[in-house]
C-alpha cells in the first residue's frame, strides 16, 4: 500500500485554515528588522503578531506547469471549498499542483507539488517520511541533520541544487535576504541507516512511461519491483524564513523541496508562504539562557549528567492555539543538545533540539495536546 502523508500534516492544515478564518487579513509587504540577534545584554527581543503573505497564482501555475492561469482553467482546474477556504488543484499530465486559501485575495498559506512521472514525486515523499517518521514534526532540529549529514551527492553539489531551486523559492516568498536554506543529502547509505518505519524504500518506477499518476491498485502491484538505488539519490532543500530578524523554526512554517538529479528537476514540494509581521511589542521579561537549557534537559527526560548542551539560539516558532487566539508567534530559545551514555538515545537520536518559550519558560509545542 502507499505510505500515506503523515497525519500531523493533515491536522496542521485543518488547524491553520481555522486560524485564517479568525480574520487574519493577508497583505503583501516587505519586512525589515532592526533588532540584534547575537543575544547580548543590549539585545531587544520582541513578541510579534503575524499575517500571511500572498503570491501570484498565475505566475506560480506557469512556473510549475508551463500554463497560464487562463490556460489552466480551460484545461480543468479543480476548485473546491474546504472549511470556508478555497482549494485549487491543477493536474497536468503527471504534475499535480495544489494550494489553498482565500483565492480571490491571493494565494493561501499552503502549497504542494508533485511530478509523478515514473511516480517519482510520490516515492521521494515516501522516502522522506521514512527518514522523518518519528521526529513529531521536529524537522527544525539537530536530529534530521545527524540522520542526513551530507550536503552533496555524487554528480550534484549543494550549490547546483540551490541554483535550480532558488527561483521557485523566491516565487513563493523565500528570497536570499529573508530566508535561509538548509540542504540535506538523501543518499542510499543514509536512507538505509536512518529509516524508522521498517518499510522498504521503493524507488521510482523506472521505464513506466505513465502520462498521469497511476491508480492506487496498479501502483501497489508495481512498486515492490522497484527498490531504491544509488541513481535516485537526491537533495532535500528546506527554506526557513526570517521573522523580525530571527529564523522561524517550525517544520510547517518552512518550504521543503526535493531536487532529483536523475530527473534534473524538483519532484516534490510542500510548504507555505512565509509570515509577515503585523505588530511587534517588546518582551518585558524573558527567561535566561541558563533557565532555557535547564528546562530543555527536563523535556528530554534524560539524566542531567548525560546531556551536553551544544548550541543555544533565539528563534520564533508557533503554537497553533496562540495563532488562532491572537495571531501571535512564540519567541523561543532553540536548545541543541546531545544525550550521551544512554541506551535509549543512540546514533542520530542522541542529537535533539528543544524549543523553550522565552517568555513562559515552558516547552514550545506546535499542537498542545497532540504532541505525544
Amino acid at each position: 500500500m502507499k505510505i500515506k502523508k503523515q497525519v500531523t500534516r493533515t491536522v496542521y492544515c485543518l488547524c491553520l485554515i481555522s486560524f485564517f478564518l479568525s480574520g487574519c487579513q493577508m497583505k503583501k509587504q516587505a519586512e525589515t528588522s532592526q533588532i540584534e540577534t547575537e543575544g547580548s545584554e543590549d539585545t531587544i527581543y520582541e513578541t510579534v503578531t503575524v499575517k500571511n503573505s500572498k503570491g501570484d497564482i498565475d505566475k506560480i501555475i506557469q512556473k510549475f506547469t508551463g500554463d497560464t492561469l487562463e490556460e489552466a482553467i480551460k484545461n480543468g482546474v479543480e476548485l473546491k471549498k474546504s472549511y470556508g477556504e478555497d482549494s485549487i488543484t491543477y493536474e497536468k499530465g503527471v504534475k499535480r499542483l495544489k494550494f489553498s486559501g482565500k483565492i480571490k485575495e491571493g494565494l493561501g498559506p499552503l502549497i504542494s507539488y508533485e511530478d509523478n512521472y515514473e511516480m517519482a514525486g510520490w516515492q521521494y515523499d515516501s522516502v522522506l517520511n521514512g527518514i522523518t517518521y518519528s521526529l513529531k514534526g521536529n524537522l527544525f532540529g539537530a536530529t534530521i541533520r545527524n540522520k542526513l549529514p551530507g550536503e552533496d551527492i555524487d554528480g550534484c553539489t549543494k550549490e547546483e541544487a540551490l541554483k535550480y531551486c532558488n527561483p521557485y523559492a523566491e516565487l513563493l516568498g523565500y528570497g536570499k535576504d529573508n530566508s535561509v536554506a538548509e540542504v540535506y543529502a538523501l543518499t542510499l547509505d543514509s536512507l538505509l541507516k536512518g529509516s524508522e518505519t521498517g518499510v522498504p524504500h521503493y524507488g521510482p518506477l523506472k521505464g513506466i512511461d505513465n502520462k498521469k499518476p497511476l491508480p492506487d491498485d496498479e501502483f501497489d502491484k508495481l512498486q515492490e519491483k522497484y527498490l531504491w538505488t544509488k541513481e535516485y539519490e537526491a537533495l532535500y532543500v528546506v527554506y526557513k524564513p526570517y521573522t523580525n530578524g530571527l529564523v522561524f523554526e517550525s517544520s510547517y512554517g518552512a518550504l521543503e523541496m526535493i531536487y532529483a538529479p536523475a530527473y534534473e528537476k524538483i519532484v516534490y514540494l510542500f510548504g507555505e508562504m512565509p509570515w509577515i509581521v503585523n505588530e511587534k511589542k517588546k518582551a518585558d521579561k524573558i527567561i535566561t539562557k541558563e533557565e532555557a537549557e535547564k528546562e530543555a534537559v527536563t523535556v528530554t527526560k534524560a539524566k542531567k549528567d548525560n546531556v551536553k548542551i551544544e548550541n543555544v539560539t533565539m528563534v520564533y516558532s508557533q503554537n497553533i492555539l496562540h495563532l488562532r487566539e491572537n495571531n501571535s508567534l512564540d519567541l523561543c530559545y532553540r536548545v541543541d543538545l546531545k544525550i550521551e551514555n544512554s541506551a535509549m538515545y543512540t546514533g542520530p537520536k542522541a542529537y535533539q533540539s528543544v524549543l523553550i518559550n522565552a517568555v513562559t519558560g515552558e516547552e514550545c509545542v506546535m499542537w498542545p495536546g497532540l504532541s505525544d
